[in-house]
């Protein structure tokens, strides 16, 4: 059974292979500056900016930014739903550790995990794996 595909067909099927395409290598690419910023960072703290909610599912996003040389950097990220109470609240008092690579400061990496505002000399972790 030989079926032909319409123009529209067509257009759809090239439009979903650019759209795979495209996302197949912002994933790499963001794996890839994960590595890279893990393999050489500096340290600096970050302070939380916002709390959001996408999509159907109410996906979390959190907003931080981090200041590098008198410059400041905003990145988001895949939120943690315990940070849910900052969606209504003010919760610009939090900090936390973020890494960076010293070569392209607006990449950067951040620890959710642990809460640094408050403690005078607050521990670096002692491993990477929590710097999403």
């Amino acid at each position: 059974m030989n079926r032909k595909f319409s123009r529209n067909d067509l257009i759809y099927i090239i439009l979903f292979s650019v759209f795979l395409f495209g996302a197949i290598v912002y994933n790499y690419n963001e794996k890839e500056d994960r590595v890279l910023i893990k393999n050489n960072y500096s340290i600096t703290k970050g302070r939380f900016v916002d709390y959001d909610k996408v999509g159907d599912t109410s996906t979390p996003y959190i907003t931080y930014s981090y200041e590098v040389e008198g410059k400041l950097y905003k990145r988001q990220v895949y939120g943690d739903r315990k940070y849910e109470y900052c969606y209504r609240n003010d919760c610009s008092n939090l900090l936390f550790w973020v890494i960076y690579s010293p070569a392209n400061p607006e990449k950067s990496l951040i620890d959710l995990t642990t809460e640094i505002q408050g403690l005078e000399n607050p521990p670096f972790p002692e491993t990477l794996e929590n710097f999403e």
